[in-house]
């Protein structure tokens, strides 16, 4: 049971404004802004923090898969929660990132946890496998999440954990000052943030037991003893007769030399894995290598915010485009959109032919009539507009990779976008491919093409969205006005199927009538005229919709 005191400091704190480095969420921005969004990619990004799998995992808590326990998965987590609200969190953590203090000292610091709690993760899915432990994902976010208590403090309390950490004489001191000071130490910590998620409740124990003693452990649940030794092992000196060895091979029997293959190894794909994310893991246990912060790591942060910005005011972009009615509407909040984000006067719109072979021009934009003279075979050769919608990227017409020269379509194409050059957004959502956006723009506007490319792409991505809604739209009221017009067809014929059985016997009845008096007889005048009228009124049934056709098909 946790002391009262620890239950009053914690109250107020919030999980979802833990740090995260910048590399990890400009990766996390891009996996969920993609043009096609991939949730084994947005797995595979937060599976490598612990930041973002505590934000991911408390909110797709127990309203979402409480009870599932060891079935949780990271992608399962992910689809449950939905696109939209993954974005959100991408979002904000970035947004929190930007305004938190990122100088050098911190910067290290959040290394320093991202590379221990990677390699513990790393080493927990290992010991699962080679121990025999069924859940290994489970495994790996306990070893992902286990000091995510120290994350807490450092970022809540930032001064007064610093000087605990300064002022500590060993671990064992360190967790004696941060029970004195917080009520309960940062096992304490991780392990209270662990029980709220409504997770199997072995892993909160497992959080919460790391640093026991071995012969504690003793009959210890298995998840409990794998992250044991998993974090003894992240401080290992390799030597045969390191504590963590001794105790990897009294809790599972494991040998120096395959416990010290496993750390290798682990160590070895955390390292890859910052590579490929271009996180800097040099000098980090330097304590002397000051509070500057890196050229790279601010670079990092400057691109961050720049994202958050383009973001941002792509959102005021879906706004405005979310109120259009029709497609003349929406090409004309495109082109409010263009002039807001990038000072474009006049863009083109090629719109893809109904059998898909080539790209014909449209005057929706209000850009010259004779822009509806251009079919463009998506088979020629040179064309900056067939090279954008086949490669389905965005292209500009200086990039000297595609053509020294552009072709004279294609500078027919700049003349009457009223630029000095020109930039092509394929315009096409998952399957649906919708035609190509030609944009006029000035030479400065070219040349900061590269540096702006993610609000390009993100804007073309936006606009096929718009107008795919928009015809889809059109399509589903089609359809609907078919529907209708199908169902009153079929009433119509069962009426007139109705009506024809009365109007047969009334005829029938006439004729026996007629037969039974004198052909001379005055009536017969009367009944000719009722005949004729039954005949009349048959035919104006005929001229109900459909029912000709429908006679003429069977």
């Amino acid at each position: 049971m946790m002391a009262e005191s620890f239950d009053d400091v914690f109250s107020d704190i919030d999980i979802n404004k833990l740090p995260t480095l910048p590399q990890v969420l400009l990766i996390f921005l891009d996996a969920t802004h993609a043009d096609v969004v991939s949730f084994d990619r947005l797995a595979d990004v937060v599976k490598k923090d612990a930041s973002l799998s505590a934000r991911i995992v408390s909110a797709a808590s127990s309203a979402y898969y409480g009870g599932q326990g060891k079935s949780l998965t990271f992608e399962r987590v992910l689809v449950m929660l939905g696109l939209q609200t993954i974005k959100t969190i991408a979002i904000t953590a970035s947004v929190q990132q930007f305004f938190s203090r990122f100088d050098g000292a911190s910067s290290r610091r959040q290394k320093v946890f991202w590379r221990d709690s990677l390699t513990c993760a790393q080493l927990t899915k290992k010991l699962a496998k080679l121990t025999g432990y069924a859940y290994e994902d489970e495994a790996y976010l306990a070893g992902l999440i286990h000091n995510i208590g120290a994350l807490i403090f450092s970022n809540n309390f930032p001064q007064e954990y610093a000087a605990l950490v300064e002022t500590a004489e060993s671990e064992e001191n360190l967790i004696e000052l941060e029970t004195q000071t917080f009520g309960g130490s940062r096992f304490q910590a991780g392990a209270w943030i662990v029980d709220s998620w409504d997770v199997d409740p072995f892993m909160a124990d497992a959080v919460l037991y790391q640093n026991e003693p071995v012969e504690a452990l003793n009959g210890a649940h298995h998840l409990v003893k794998i992250l044991a030794v998993a974090c003894r092992l992240c401080l290992c000196n390799g030597s045969v007769e390191d504590e963590s060895i001794l105790a990897a091979e009294k809790i599972f029997d494991l040998n120096h030399a395959l416990v010290s293959d496993l750390l290798e190894q682990s160590k070895s794909e955390v390292a890859e894995i910052a590579r490929s994310m271009d996180i800097d893991l040099g000098n980090l246990d330097d304590e002397v290598s000051g509070n500057e912060i890196s050229a790279e790591d601010e670079a990092k942060q400057v691109e961050l915010a720049g994202k958050v910005r383009d973001i941002a005011l792509l959102n005021g972009v879906r706004q405005e485009l979310s109120h259009t009615v029709d497609e003349k509407a929406i090409c004309e909040a495109i082109q409010k959109s263009l002039k807001i984000l990038f000072n474009c006067q006049n863009s083109l719109f090629f719109a893809l032919s109904d059998d898909g072979s080539s790209l014909c021009g449209k005057s929706t934009l209000g850009a010259e009539e004779k822009i509806s003279e251009f079919e463009i075979e998506l088979s020629v050769e040179g064309s900056l507009l067939t090279r954008c919608f086949n490669e389905k990227r965005v292209l500009h017409s200086l990039d000297t990779n595609i053509s020294a020269t552009p072709n004279v379509m294609d500078r027919q194409l700049v003349r009457l976008a009223g630029g000095e050059a020109m930039v092509t957004l394929p315009l096409i959502v998952d399957e649906h491919a919708l035609g190509v956006l030609a944009v006029g723009v000035s030479m400065r506007v070219a040349k900061a093409f590269e540096r702006q490319h993610y609000l390009w792409r993100m804007f073309a991505n936006e606009a096929a969205c718009a107008l795919l809604m928009q015809r889809q739209q059109i399509q589903a009221q089609q359809e609907k006005g078919d529907e209708d017009s199908a169902f009153y067809r079929a009433r119509a014929r069962e009426i007139v199927h109705e009506v024809n059985n009365p109007l047969s016997i009334v005829k029938n009845y006439v004729h026996i009538l007629g037969s039974k008096l004198d052909q001379k007889d005055v009536a017969q005048d009367e009944l000719q005229i009722i005949k004729e009228e039954l005949e009349r009124a048959g035919q104006i049934l005929l001229r109900l919709p459909g029912i000709t056709d429908q006679r003429a098909s069977s």
